[in-house]
């Protein structure tokens, strides 16, 4: 352990309480921790001194930490609410949980729309939270854009029971399936529009139409066509 604390004041000494450039700390959620283990842990320090242990972090980028004012310590991380969400119960009493928030972060996708429906398609097995009893998928939407404790990608809507299954996935890493009760909607700025990709619309037309595509001004609707060729990320 005094090896630990050695490195912490060597780390600390000299430093500023400046974050990173373009980046600022929130003000702190209580009661809260991220769901996953921590990188590195310091003890006898304050909310500041941790800021700072996580701004020099060294081996890897620290994103956020957990301070526990029973303990006076601090539990440093590589991932944020980008990445998990955070938990808040009665049990974490004590714990707070801070996060380092960067301009330009490529990760978030603050000012995107959304696009979909992608009928009858979803994520499966990465819903975070679950709303029911929605009036409409513009509900969900909303919804999505103000989640607090992680920042939602997309959400399934879920037809016959009207609920929202919000993720923080999108098509980047996790591929659609099928089901006649969801439709799909994700938040991007990668697409200006719902349309297909020109290589598909000219060798591929006649066949996506018989399997269900919709042309729109000559091409095919995009949701119609991810819904035809199951889901084909682009």
């Amino acid at each position: 352990m005094w090896s630990i604390l050695l490195w912490a004041t060597f780390l600390f000494v000299g430093s500023t309480s400046a974050a990173r450039d373009g980046c600022t700390w929130t003000p702190g959620v209580p009661n809260s921790v991220l769901s996953g283990s921590h990188k590195r842990y310091f003890e006898r320090g304050s909310v500041e001194r941790c800021k700072k242990y996580c701004e020099k972090s060294r081996g890897f980028f620290c994103r956020s930490f957990e301070y526990s004012t029973k303990r006076s310590a601090c539990f440093l991380q590589d991932v944020d609410s980008f990445d998990k969400r955070i938990i808040t119960r009665e049990k974490y009493h004590g714990y707070t949980h801070y996060e380092h928030v960067c301009e330009n972060d490529p990760r978030s996708r603050e000012g995107c729309p959304f696009i979909g429906p992608i009928s009858n398609r979803f994520i499966k097995g990465n819903n975070l939270f679950i709303i029911r009893n929605v009036s409409s998928p513009e509900e969900c939407m909303a919804r999505c854009k103000s989640e607090p404790n992680f920042h939602c990608r997309s959400f399934d809507y879920q037809k016959p029971g009207r609920q929202c299954n919000l993720a923080i996935v999108d098509r980047e890493k996790h591929v659609l399936t099928s089901s006649s009760a969801l439709d799909y909607y994700e938040r991007t700025c990668k697409r200006k529009s719902l349309i297909a990709p020109c290589k598909y619309d000219i060798k591929n037309i006649k066949l996506f139409q018989r399997m269900g595509a919709v042309l729109v001004g000559g091409k095919i609707q995009l949701s119609t066509w991810e819904s035809a060729v199951g889901g084909l990320t682009i």
